[in-house]
């Protein structure tokens, strides 16, 4: 009998041990598969913050949009109807409103007190202008000025109230593959915005003066513009290209197609050049554009090899030296290579006609050429155009 018991007591025993352990190691696998939740779940998160960064761009937009959007106006024009003479414009503009009595178009604030910039083509046929606020409110607006070169004009209205600004961003340090977004009223309709990204820069598409990348200080136009895959149609023209943090990055001016509608890229004028046409149009009524007197075209494999050059892959190479002119002065000559501006490399006509923008009449710069084979650099000062 109590050797019974004592089995009994034994295997009572045995199982209780038995719980213990299995609910113990039950235990200990559980907090295992919690402490590997735990760090799943940690790792987890931790991808989920990179992809947060990753997509802080893409999230920014809606506040850029938001910043810059009540700067952006709408332009209603009046004009004559004249005949127009087809030409390479059309290929980028699309149907020109020189064919219509009415037109229509974007610009941006630029100073509180009623500055305006837009595309010359937007205006250049008006005898009416009218300007439509973010607000709603409608002003008549007078030209103070334009650059045809440039594509750039100024208006002035007249309001009691200070008006929105946009902060101006860097265009020379813009990338290409960063993000922009375009903001304008494209084909009759309110305010819209498309993005995108920088395709190129200092792109030189021959649409002011179908001449290609060559240069001539004399005559030619002012081409260095920024390439976007961001969506632009006819009455974007004058509005605002922006980037991720809604400062403006430059004014939206012609597309490639072959429709009158966009496909594929648009192009924006670099706020920097801009801001130093727009600047002296207030200031003074006119751009005063910096002048060098020459005409140039682009270092191209070909040249190099022909000339058995192996110092330099790029530049600008001067074909003529204008008479009397800052670089005839500073001793420049025909087939030098000019490769930097104060130090900054130059690797085609458009980074040449942008960077000598950047300066003002009356500055002086440094030129660092090639010629026969030996480097060296030329002081000269910039005349006005």
């Amino acid at each position: 009998m109590k050797r019974n018991l004592l089995t009994i007591l034994m295997g009572f025993i045995g199982g209780f041990v038995a719980f213990i352990m299995l609910n113990y190691i039950d235990f200990q696998s559980q907090e295992k598969i919690i402490s590997s939740s735990q760090k799943t779940l940690r790792v987890s998160n931790k991808k989920k913050y990179h992809a947060h960064q990753a997509n802080f761009v893409n999230n920014n937009l809606p506040n850029a949009v938001k910043k810059a959007q009540n700067s952006v106006v709408h332009i209603y024009t009046k004009g004559k109807s004249i005949q127009k003479n087809y030409s390479d414009l059309d290929w980028f503009f699309g149907s020109p409103f020189e064919q219509q009595r009415e037109g229509s178009g974007s610009g941006v604030i630029y100073r509180a007190n009623g500055y305006i910039v837009t595309n010359n083509h937007v205006i250049e046929h008006a005898e009416e202008i009218e300007v439509t606020l973010y607000n709603n409110k409608k002003y008549i607006a007078k030209v103070v000025g334009t650059y045809p070169q440039a594509d750039i004009a100024v208006l002035k209205i007249e309001s009691s109230e200070n008006l929105p600004i946009l902060e101006l961003a860097n265009a020379s340090e813009s990338k290409v593959g960063q993000w922009v977004m375009a903001i304008g009223h494209p084909l009759e309709l309110k305010l819209t915005v498309t993005a995108g990204i920088i395709s190129a820069k200092n792109r030189d598409i021959g649409i002011l003066d179908n001449r290609g990348n060559i240069i001539n200080q004399g005559t030619d136009k002012l081409e260095s513009f920024i390439q976007t895959d961001a969506a632009v149609n006819p009455g974007n023209s004058g509005g605002a290209l922006i980037d991720s943090e809604g400062n403006l990055l430059g004014i939206n001016t012609a597309i490639a197609t072959q429709s009158g509608y966009y496909q594929g890229y648009s192009f924006a004028i670099p706020i920097n050049i801009v801001d130093r046409i727009v600047s002296d149009i207030i200031k003074y009524g006119k751009y005063k554009r910096p002048y060098i007197g020459i005409s140039a075209s682009t270092l191209d494999f070909e040249y190099l090899s022909e000339h058995s050059i192996d110092k330099i892959n790029f530049g600008v190479i001067i074909d003529a030296v204008t008479e009397n002119s800052p670089a005839d002065i500073s001793g420049l000559q025909k087939d030098d290579i000019i490769v930097a501006v104060n130090n900054i490399e130059i690797k085609n006509v458009p980074e040449l006609n942008g960077k000598i923008n950047d300066f003002f009449v009356g500055q002086e710069i440094t030129l660092s050429i090639l010629r026969n084979g030996k480097f060296s650099k030329k002081e000269l000062k910039l005349a006005e155009k």
